[in-house]
Order: C-alpha cells, then structure tokens, then sequence
C-alpha cells in the first residue's frame, strides 16, 4: 500500500506541476490559439519525458503483437477532425458567437490552430492516464476500484473548475470526467492497444462538445453563471 501511496503522490506532482505552469504560460498569452506551435511543442516534450522517465511501465502496452486497426482509427479521426474543423461554418453560420460569448471554450471556435496544440495535450494527458492506470492494475488493483479511484480523482479536480468557469460549463465537464472514469481505464485495461482507442474517444469528445455548445449554448448557460 505504501509503494501506491508514494505513486499516487508522484502521479499528482507531476500532474499539477504540468498543469501549474501552463496555467503561468497562460498568463503570457502562451494557449491553444496563441503561440500555439509553443503550446504542442511543450506538451510533446512532456510526454516524451515521461515516457523515458518511466518506460518500463510503458512495456505494458507494447507487449502485445502490433495492429494496425487502431492506427487507422486514429488516421481517420484526424480526417474527420480536419473535416469538421473545416466545413462547421457550413451547418453552424454563427458558431464562432459562442467563443466571442467565453473565451475560455477552446473547443468551440474550431480553430486548426487549437486542433495541433489540442492533439499534443491530450496526448499528454493520456499518456498520464495510461501510467496511472498501469500502475494501480500492476499493484492488484480490480477495474471497477480503479474506477473508483479514477472517478474520485478526476471528479475532485474538475470541481475546482465551477471556481474557475461558468457553472454549467464546469457541470458539463465535472459529468464527463464521471463518464471517463469508467471508459478510460476500460479501454487501456482491457483492449490491445487500448490507449490509441482511448486517445481517440478523448479527442470525439472534444468534437462532440463542441458542436452540443455551439448548437445548445443559451441552454448550456453561457449568457449566465
């Protein structure tokens, strides 16, 4: 118990730590919009030394025989990304509205600059995803208590959100950490090569969010906390 405690706190320093100074490249104007090649860049460089840092616990998901489909899966979302990225103005006249209305919504201006720097920051992030989960499963921890403890951690940290953004949007995001809990840890665990799979269902999340806000935005509470 002691050796995932000391994990635990490793994993959240790490975590934080990385969030902590985007969050002071932030105050810089360094973004998803801004400086963009800057913000990939910095999230490419994180990932890769996290993975040298701990790379025997990478093995874990390389051990098994290459396959190809998840990789197609992950070309054509990249396909269908720049689709949607391209042709939104065509069904959603108005949408960049929504991001003039709160700026802090990213993912519904549908800039090809945010889908670069997005693409390196959810690789990150499960990247970080993927070691937690290996490190809980490889310390006989059962799926649904890695679940748990999953939902708890990702549950806690999308509540300081409603400090940050407008509550219904933190609501929003507080739901789907929920969701991902379950999903997450599910794919990794459970299909070969699951952590492409997992990458991809995190990038549609992003894709759907972005057209349920720009298509339901009064109801989501952009105009009010």
């Amino acid at each position: 118990m002691a050796e995932v405690i000391i994990k635990l706190i490793i994993w959240l320093a790490v975590w934080l730590s990385v969030w902590k100074l985007f969050y002071l490249f932030n105050k810089r104007k360094m973004n998803y919009i801004e400086k963009y090649r800057l913000t990939a860049t910095f999230f490419f460089l994180i990932s890769i030394l996290v993975v040298l840092v701990f790379r025997s616990d990478f093995y874990f998901f390389i051990k098994s025989s290459f396959q190809v489909l998840p990789f197609l899966f992950l070309v054509l979302l990249f396909i269908l990304n720049a689709m949607a990225y391209k042709y939104v103005g065509m069904f959603f006249p108005n949408y960049k509205k929504v991001f003039e209305m709160d700026s802090t919504l990213y993912f519904t201006k549908f800039d090809h600059k945010y889908l670069l720097s997005k693409s390196f920051e959810l690789l990150y992030q499960q990247i970080m995803i993927s070691l937690l989960v290996v490190w809980l499963a490889k310390s006989n921890f059962s799926l649904s208590n890695i679940v748990l403890i999953f939902a708890f951690i990702f549950g806690l940290g999308h509540i300081l959100l409603f400090f940050q953004i407008k509550k219904s949007v933190a609501l929003f995001f507080l739901i789907a950490s929920i969701i991902s809990s379950f999903v997450f840890p599910f794919l990794i665990l459970k299909i070969e090569w699951g952590f492409v799979y997992s990458y991809i269902f995190h990038w549609i999340f992003y894709i759907i969010a972005g057209f349920i806000f720009i298509k339901v935005n009064k109801a989501v509470g952009l105009s009010s906390t």
